[in-house]
């Protein structure tokens, strides 16, 4: 048994989370995956995560919701109660998209997430699980197309190990679908903070200063190759199988440059500079702004603005209490309502890598 089965059959959920990525899909030598040993010893959550592997069936040609049909059949009580939503999960199939020719290698597996410019998708090829965001661009308008071929054109280009790796790209010409590939990864830093805010738990300070780090070097990355991110928050934020922070969702990346002016006002409000709220010229110093946000949440598990008319109309975010003072002043100086009084990102990279190095040695 691989360590995910181990943790599937435990209902050990965040472990079955982490490991996912790597190891989903994988069989013991009864042909069992995952996903049927978490069906097998009754955990939903974790059979909720595994549905990737659904499409698999064992040695004696059962799939998962044979297991668990027979499961049901023979409990009773309680544990007739939890099979029979586990039943209900699995008999929930989603209908999958096709992909387009150039793509051909791979194919999908589950729905992972559905939103506004797109459905996310697990799926499997080349001997590895991974995402793949399928668009369907008749949803959408012209200048919607045109952040999402935007997306098209910088993503795969990008080559750090804090960003996302991109797979591959494609488009569908009969369905009128734009496809990318990425690597799989374990969920996102939303998900992670709302876990933990749920739980009761802080992140140390140490875990707070490594998130600046990571997120900090792929901006780094990106503003040297004059891209400005434009839509950073804890949503984009995903976290791979090694525990890196990794950057994505380009769609609405732009490049400095492009425009006379850059004031289009795109982005998630609450991760929004000033200058983006008052639709005036801006620069790569957003993207700070927003860093700093996503830092000051991660040690409060709060914003440092309650809305719109407090990022304009406050001085200053309330005092960081508990936390070292060079942490501190770090994010207060990433959320100055002065665009120029804001420090690079090599700034930040620079600041954040002396805490983490000095407390690693």
């Amino acid at each position: 048994m691989t360590a995910l089965m181990h943790a599937a059959s435990r209902g050990q959920t965040e472990v079955v989370r982490l490991l996912r990525p790597l190891e989903a899909r994988l069989q013991d030598g009864r042909g069992w995956t995952a996903l049927m040993h978490a069906v097998g010893r009754g955990h939903e959550e974790c059979a909720g995560l595994l549905l990737l592997e659904q499409d698999i069936a064992d040695m004696e040609h059962d799939s998962p919701e044979d297991i668990a049909t027979k499961s049901y059949e023979e409990a009773d009580g309680e544990r007739k109660v939890v099979y029979e939503k586990i039943v209900s999960l699995l008999e929930k199939k989603s209908q999958l998209p096709g992909l387009p020719k150039n793509l051909s290698e791979y194919h999908l597996t589950a729905v992972l997430g559905r939103g506004a410019f797109g459905d996310v998708y697990a799926g499997h090829g080349n001997g590895r699980n991974v995402a793949v965001k399928v668009v369907s661009l008749g949803r959408h308008n012209d200048e919607e197309r045109r952040l999402l071929r935007r997306e098209a054109e910088i993503f795969p280009s990008l080559d750090h190990p804090n960003i996302l790796r991109c797979l591959g790209t494609g488009e569908d010409s009969i369905e009128d679908t734009f496809v990318l590939v990425a690597e799989l990864c374990c969920g996102d830093l939303r998900e992670e903070m709302d876990r933990r805010k749920k739980a009761g738990h802080s992140y140390t300070d140490q875990e707070v200063w490594k998130t600046i780090r990571e997120v900090a070097a792929a901006l780094a990355y990106l503003h040297e190759k004059r891209h400005v991110h434009r839509d950073l928050k804890p949503e984009n934020v995903l976290l791979s199988p090694d525990g890196r922070c990794v950057l994505g969702d380009f769609g609405i990346a732009r490049t400095l440059g492009d425009s006379s002016r850059m004031s289009t006002i795109l982005g998630t409000l609450s991760y929004m500079a000033p200058e983006l709220h008052r639709g005036e010229r801006y620069d790569k110093s957003v993207d700070i702004w927003a860093l700093g946000v996503m830092a000051y949440e991660m040690c409060t598990h709060a914003l440092p603005f309650e809305n719109v008319a407090a990022v304009l109309n406050e001085t200053s975010a309330p005092s960081l209490e508990g936390r070292p003072s060079d942490l501190a002043v770090l994010i207060s100086r990433m959320l100055s309502k002065n665009p120029e009084d804001r420090p690079t990102a090599q700034a930040v990279l620079e600041e954040a890598e002396r805490h983490v190095t000095q407390k690693s040695g």
